[in-house]
């Protein structure tokens, strides 16, 4: 669910209606100087990710998983985890690594 940084609300309605655009331009803004604490940051990073999925830009999902995946440095709580590896898998799966996506699947299984 949605937390309380005041972007999330509007970036997750963005996404939803399919404007990606704005969904990438909102969660950027808001992990760039927003000062997100950690929930919130998974939560942008996840809509962005999904956003990028949508316009193919693999790539830039992919980096997003990984700024997940950096973010349990400072937090390992198991639904972060279970939510990145979550994107993981759905960024493996559109890539066709439908092995590594059932593994990474599997991950956050386990983690939630």
């Amino acid at each position: 669910m949605i937390n309380s940084h005041p972007l999330l609300k509007a970036a997750k309605d963005a996404a939803w209606n399919g404007d990606h655009d704005q969904t990438i331009t909102l969660c950027s803004g808001a992990l760039a100087g927003q000062n997100p604490d950690s929930a919130q940051r998974i939560d942008l990073l996840d809509i962005r990710a999904e956003s990028y999925i949508a316009q193919g830009k693999l790539d830039l999902a992919w980096q997003d998983v990984q700024m997940m995946h950096d973010s349990f440095d400072d937090d390992a709580r198991p639904e972060f985890q279970a939510k990145a590896y979550n994107r993981q898998a759905r960024v493996e799966l559109v890539q066709g690594k439908l092995d590594q996506a059932i593994a990474s699947a599997k991950v956050a299984a386990e983690a939630a």
